[in-house]
C-alpha cells in the first residue's frame, strides 16, 4: 500500500514539473496587410513538454499537452484619425477565441495619428496539437509595433 502511494506521489511530482512558456516579439507589423502576426524572434523558451513549440516564422504556438494555458499579448497600435485596429487570438488558424479581441480606436476629431498601448490576457483550454496565433485585421491605419505574444501552461 505504501509503495502504491509513493508511486502516485512520484507520478504527480513528475506531472507538476511539466511546463511550457514561450514568448515571441515583433518590432513592426504592417497593419495594411493584416493577417497572422509573425515574429522576429522567440525571446523566452522554458519548456519541458517535448511536442510544444512556437515558430516565429509562422507565428504559431503548438500545445504539447492538453490543459489550461495563459495567453498574453501586448503592443503599440498606431491609428490615423477615425481608424480602428482589431487584434485577436486565433485557434487552428481560423477560429477567433471568445474574449480575445483587443480593439484600438482613434476619434475623427484628432488632427494627427494616435498611438495607444494595449494588452490582453486570456485563459484557454487546449488539446495536444492545438495551434494558437495572433491575428490582426487588415486596416489602413498606422502600423502595429513592439508586439509581444506569450503562451504559458
Amino acid at each position: 500500500m505504501i509503495s502504491l502511494i509513493s508511486d502516485v506521489l512520484n507520478d504527480l511530482k513528475e506531472e507538476a514539473k511539466k511546463k511550457s512558456v514561450f514568448c515571441a516579439s515583433q518590432d513592426l507589423f504592417d497593419a495594411d496587410a493584416g493577417g497572422t502576426i509573425t515574429y522576429d524572434k522567440v525571446f523566452l523558451e522554458s519548456n519541458t513538454i517535448p511536442a510544444a513549440s512556437m515558430d516565429p516564422a509562422s507565428g504559431k504556438f503548438v500545445a504539447g499537452a492538453a490543459g489550461s494555458y495563459m495567453v498574453s499579448f501586448s503592443m503599440e497600435m498606431g491609428m490615423d484619425p477615425g481608424q480602428t485596429q482589431n487584434i485577436w487570438v486565433q485557434k487552428q488558424g481560423a477560429e477567433e477565441l471568445p474574449g480575445s479581441r483587443m480593439t484600438g480606436m482613434s476619434s475623427q476629431d484628432v488632427f494627427f495619428g494616435l498611438y495607444d498601448n494595449g494588452s490582453k490576457d486570456i485563459v484557454v483550454e487546449l488539446q495536444k496539437g492545438d495551434e494558437l496565433s495572433l491575428y490582426a485585421e487588415a486596416s489602413s491605419s498606422l502600423d502595429l509595433s513592439n508586439i509581444v505574444f506569450c503562451v504559458k501552461s
